[in-house]
């Protein structure tokens, strides 16, 4: 097979900014969860309505449901 040069096509930039927005995202993350105490995160995570309750919004309760779903097929192996 020929050579194949990423620099023609422009690739090797697309790739290099994929990592560092990847790497970025995960350095952020790491430094929030790091820094901030669960209930700090708790409550911007599930912040207060109107009447004064917190409430899992429908799109958050789909995600664990996702998540609680997948840990239980992990913890059956």
């Amino acid at each position: 097979m020929d050579e194949f040069n990423l620099h023609l096509t422009g690739d090797i930039h697309a790739i290099t900014a994929a990592n560092n927005l990847l790497a970025a995202q995960i350095d952020a993350r790491r430094f929030h969860e790091a820094t901030q105490s669960d209930t700090a995160l708790y409550g911007r995570l599930v912040p207060t309505s109107k009447s004064g309750q917190r409430q899992f919004s429908n799109i958050q309760l789909a995600r664990l449901q996702v998540t609680l779903s997948f840990e239980s097929i992990q913890c059956q192996r």
